[in-house]
């Protein structure tokens, strides 16, 4: 299909004063090496507003890796498990 062009990206703007989202940050695990794969290859058949992939406009950050924390969380403070209703409550107050 080729690539596709998104004039939501770039420094400016094509026709317009405004300017474009400059950076994307995709937070990934280190341990999700495919998943990043896939993530840069979708990026790279989209240019921003001046033609250049977006690829070259994207930062990855390491993730956090909960795993690495397992046995040293403190119950008694954190509660390592929560249920979906626990996040999706809102305190109305």
């Amino acid at each position: 299909m080729g690539r596709s062009r998104c004039l939501a990206f770039g420094r400016n703007i094509v026709g317009s004063d405004s300017h474009g989202i400059s950076q994307i940050y995709v937070i990934n695990l280190d341990r999700q090496v495919l998943r990043w794969r896939n993530i840069a290859d979708e990026l790279s058949l989209i240019v921003d507003a001046s033609g250049v992939p977006l690829t070259a406009s994207t930062n990855r950050v390491s993730a956090v890796d909960a795993l690495d924390f397992e046995n040293s969380v403190d119950t008694d403070t954190v509660d390592p498990t929560y249920t979906l209703g626990d996040q999706l409550y809102v305190d109305p107050y």
